[in-house]
């Protein structure tokens, strides 16, 4: 996949994502605070994608690493709502890694806030479980040569 100028803009402002190319898992590891505005680009810019890719793909949120999250519930709920409108493709899941309290109870509001969506999401504490239920090796998860920064061999519509 070659993404246009636009979308390479835009994933250049999230060095924290990367692709598990052999299994079409988009990982998303962000560290730091968690802020509202980081998480509203975010989802705007898998809407992007995801009306791109002609295959669908799963996602993974790694947690463990956050210092903080400042979003304040309403700002979640508004994430989740707009998501679950907006999404009209096939059924994918959306595993979370949480391990601290914070992350757990921000994970675990989400998961709450988007159920009954085409994407399913599950928290866990442990990577081999979230691994498990994506249907991947906890490796295809971690292992760098496997990832790739937007570059991997994915069909878009109209190409």
């Amino acid at each position: 996949m070659v993404l246009s100028l636009e979308q390479t803009q835009v994933a250049s402002a999230f060095p924290e994502v990367t692709w598990s190319l052999t299994d079409q898992v988009c990982i998303y590891r962000p560290e730091g605070v968690l802020t509202s505005d980081v998480a509203a680009r975010l989802v705007s810019w898998l809407a992007e994608m995801e009306s791109d890719l002609v295959q669908p793909f799963n996602r993974f949120s790694d947690l463990s690493h956050l210092q903080a999250s400042d979003i304040p519930l309403l700002d979640l709920a508004n994430v989740a709502f707009w998501r679950r409108a907006t999404y009209s493709g096939p059924t994918v899941k959306s595993a979370f890694l949480a391990r601290s309290p914070a992350s757990i109870a921000l994970a675990n509001a989400y998961k709450g806030f988007m159920t009954g969506s085409k994407i399913q999401v599950a928290v866990f504490i442990r990577l081999e479980d979230a691994a498990s239920w994506l249907g991947v090796s906890p490796e295809s998860l971690t292992r760098p040569d496997d990832r790739g920064s937007f570059g991997g061999n994915f069909d878009r519509r109209g190409e």
